[in-house]
């Protein structure tokens, strides 16, 4: 938590393991509400990794999480692919 305030970091990743147990694991569960007050608190951005359902989803944002990565929205690609799906995307959409 140190590192917090020494650092001009806008944003808090939290990590996978915490992200994924929040719906079995009490103790994970309060990990990651206490880890959203005190970046709340610091004005601090936070991302979940590891996002797999929509159910978790629900919950983090339910919890005050800012942004959701995971393989329920998408597995990891190159930049370039990336670029290709949105293209595609655009060009079905009609104004």
């Amino acid at each position: 938590m140190t590192y917090l305030t020494s650092f001009p970091i806008s944003t808090v990743k939290l990590d996978r393991s915490f992200v994924q147990a929040i719906e079995v694991d009490q103790t994970s569960r309060v990990v990651v509400k206490t880890l959203v007050g005190a970046a709340k608190t610091l004005n601090l951005r936070l991302v979940a990794e590891g996002v797999e359902t929509a159910s978790v989803a629900h919950a983090l944002k339910d919890m005050g999480i800012d942004y959701l990565q995971g393989y329920l929205y998408g597995k990891a690609m190159p930049a370039a692919a990336l670029i290709a799906r949105f293209r595609a995307l655009a060009s079905r959409i009609q104004l």
